[in-house]
């Protein structure tokens, strides 16, 4: 199965922080749900994941971008057709 969400937009720096609040929240927890109106994604970080981060600074950009990647253990317990999750906020 294979599936994307690609969230992009512009906001106040403190929104993106909220949202980047979120994401480490979901890290601890050890479950990332990402929801739009018309579809979601949910992945579940592996103990060992690929970290990269980039910075770049350009005459009238800066960018910053975080990316962490996991393989998938396809022996994982979550995988075979049930799943644990916290309640809804």
């Amino acid at each position: 199965m294979s599936k994307k969400l690609k969230v992009e937009g512009t906001m106040d720096l403190d929104q993106a922080i909220e949202y980047l609040d979120n994401v480490l929240a979901s890290l601890k927890e050890g479950r990332i749900r990402v929801e739009t109106a018309e579809d979601s994604v949910t992945l579940i970080p592996e103990k060992v994941v690929k970290f990269e981060m980039s910075v770049s600074q350009k005459k009238d950009k800066e960018k910053f971008g975080v990316e962490i990647a996991w393989k998938t253990d396809a022996d994982s317990p979550t995988r075979r057709g049930f799943s644990i999750t916290p309640g809804e906020k």
